[in-house]
């Protein structure tokens, strides 16, 4: 019962893991920290920064949220034309 009881709170805390979107001073990318930790290497250019020196541009709920608002950041607005224009 215990374990069961665990087990469920890990879970929940699991689904419950809030993210920031950040960027990169270094290399300007747009990638996502979890929420309460002090540093966060930058997937693309391997940058580890600091929290108090990044801009935070949102707070999201859940990775899959956070992964679809980095999509549309990292896209480059010519290629987005492009791609919705089919030019």
């Amino acid at each position: 019962m215990v374990e069961e009881l665990s087990n469920l709170s890990l879970r929940h805390f699991i689904l419950d893991m809030e993210y920031l979107i950040v960027k990169c001073p270094q290399c300007g990318k747009y990638s996502a920290m979890k929420f309460g930790v002090k540093t966060h290497q930058c997937p693309y250019c391997g940058y580890l920064m600091r929290i108090n020196e990044v801009s935070i541009i949102k707070r999201v709920r859940s990775g899959k949220e956070a992964r679809e608002i980095i999509k549309q950041l990292n896209t480059p607005k010519n290629l987005e034309f492009k791609i919705f224009n089919n030019t």
